[in-house]
């Protein structure tokens, strides 16, 4: 869903012709840096002064536009390289976990666990996991 908002954040354009190309050169700035612009407000006008003459006009613009959901998005992949990924994540889990218990160990909060034993563990809850459906 998408929903209008408009910011806090002033954006300031100056023109020394008028307050329309102020105006313009602020909304030109506004649509470089954003996406989906719906409008401005004009927050002021000032009028620059310089020894008794206009040197320039100033707008202060509140740009109001669309913010955007976070999407989920999706990619294709060969089944084949699907399962190379998988085997790689597989991998990295049982390193990880085995990190975790050379950490353990080396804190004291753990006593040596031969590798075969983890990894076994390790197996037998993903597999627990996949039956239960959370992976």
């Amino acid at each position: 869903m998408e929903a209008a908002r408009t910011t806090e954040v002033v954006i300031g354009a100056t023109s020394s012709h008028s307050f329309e190309d102020a105006i313009a050169a602020g909304v030109s700035r506004a649509t470089a840096t954003l996406r989906g612009v719906e409008g401005v407000r004009i927050k002021d006008m000032n009028v620059l002064i310089e020894d008794g003459n206009i040197t320039g006009y100033k707008v202060n613009l509140e740009v109001t536009f669309v913010v955007e959901d976070e999407r989920e998005s999706g990619v294709v992949v060969d089944p084949e390289e699907y399962s190379r990924l998988q085997e790689a994540a597989e991998e990295l889990e049982d390193l990880r976990a085995y990190d975790e218990a050379i950490m353990e160990l080396e804190t004291g909060k753990d006593e040596l666990t031969p590798w075969a034993l983890a990894k076994g563990r390790v197996a037998a809850e993903r597999e627990d996991l996949r039956r239960r459906g959370e992976l």
